[in-house]
């Protein structure tokens, strides 16, 4: 499991730096790396695990996964005069939090 956390931290780190740098354009492509490895973490869990925490804690990683998709699309996508690319930068940048918030949690659940 460590792996595969670390491997999500070093995506969302990325996903940072892109946003820092103001390279939005570069946000779907990284995102899609940041799936890749929430699913890869996901998959080590049963569909329905038994313990409400650990279901608790993939739910905020699955929607949170979902917010930063739709985000960073529209901020990849988006006309500057139809979309807060700020606003939604800042989303971007709270859905990353916690995706890797819940990462650390299924880490410290399965110690």
């Amino acid at each position: 499991m460590i792996p595969k956390t670390e491997r999500i931290t070093k995506n969302i780190q990325e996903l940072l730096r892109l946003a820092q740098q103001g390279r939005c354009e570069r946000f779907i492509p990284c995102a899609t790396r940041i799936a890749a490895s929430v699913q890869d973490m996901i998959s080590l869990f049963p569909e329905r695990p038994r313990s409400e925490s650990t279901r608790k804690v993939l739910h905020l990683m699955r929607s949170s996964l979902s917010a930063l998709q739709r985000d960073c699309q529209a901020v990849a996508t988006g006309d500057e005069e139809d979309v807060d690319s700020g606003s939604i930068s800042q989303q971007v940048i709270q859905s990353a939090y916690d995706i890797a918030k819940s990462a650390k949690q299924l880490v410290v659940l399965y110690q």
